[in-house]
């Protein structure tokens, strides 16, 4: 695989698009595969040494491997995180720095720009009548569906 990808880069391809797109799918199954691969080592290796040993493990080529555990949130349930910050400013009305008493709204709004990402919703601004490339560099990516 690692040949064929070394060809696939050198420009090395064969004629037509069938065998392009069979050679595609391979790649993508290979991938997949790799992926699930590289869950039984991360878990192997979490297994034989502990998250909590922060000794670094030296491998041949001189770089390290560091066992660690990382959080993963699914499920969010993002209107009860905004109700949360709502109490939040109603419980704490005063600037935490200053003491001084802040508008609620402003307070919130200000905490929810603080708190949370917001992602544009290109569909619901283009539908607002909003030129993507009024505010935005836009390229466009080349995809492939094997289905």
């Amino acid at each position: 695989m690692v040949l064929m990808a070394e060809e696939i880069g050198e420009g090395e391809l064969p004629e037509g698009v069938e065998p392009l797109a069979e050679m595609l799918q391979d790649i993508r199954e290979v991938i997949f595969a790799l992926k699930g691969a590289e869950k039984v080592l991360v878990s192997e290796i979490h297994a034989r040494k502990p998250s909590d040993d922060p000794t670094p493990v030296a491998l041949n080529d001189g770089s390290k491997a560091v066992t660690k555990v990382t959080r993963r949130r699914t499920k969010l349930n993002r209107e009860g995180m905004v109700s949360f910050v709502r109490e939040y400013v109603r419980e704490n009305p005063a600037d935490p720095e200053t003491g001084e008493v802040v508008d609620q709204d402003v307070k919130f709004r200000d905490l929810l720009f603080d708190c949370f990402r917001l992602e544009p919703r290109w569909a619901k601004l283009q539908k607002l009548g909003m030129n993507d490339e009024d505010y935005c560099e836009v390229t466009l990516a080349e995809t492939v569906k094997i289905s």
